[in-house]
């Protein structure tokens, strides 16, 4: 998974109440059948792959699962009149919902 600069920095930015970690997972949901989830954590899960943004002092957590659809992505952080948030650009994706908030592969 390929994290963009901009989206480090955001991940930096808002890792100001102490958690350490960023997790990026892939859930079953939505209405395309799979989802992406994202959140500040804490710790690590026993699962968790763990990938070091260097010199930020923050790193993202993968678990292995969803690993396997992750793969090749890249996640960025965009800002726009109608949208401002995090964005995976995942070539695995076949298709999506029409508000892109759930995918399938």
């Amino acid at each position: 998974m390929i994290i963009t600069s901009s989206a480090a920095a955001q991940i930096s930015s808002k890792n100001a109440d102490g958690l350490p970690y960023f997790r990026v997972a892939v859930r079953g949901g939505g209405c395309s059948g799979l989802s992406y989830e994202m959140s500040y954590v804490a710790e690590k899960g026993q699962l968790d792959e763990e990938y070091p943004l260097e010199g930020l002092g923050v790193a993202v957590l993968v678990d292995k699962k969803s690993l396997l659809y992750l793969t090749g992505s890249q996640l960025d952080w965009v800002s726009s009149l109608m949208y401002s948030g995090f964005k995976i650009s995942n070539p695995n994706e076949k298709s999506s919902c029409s508000c892109g908030k759930s995918f399938s592969v």
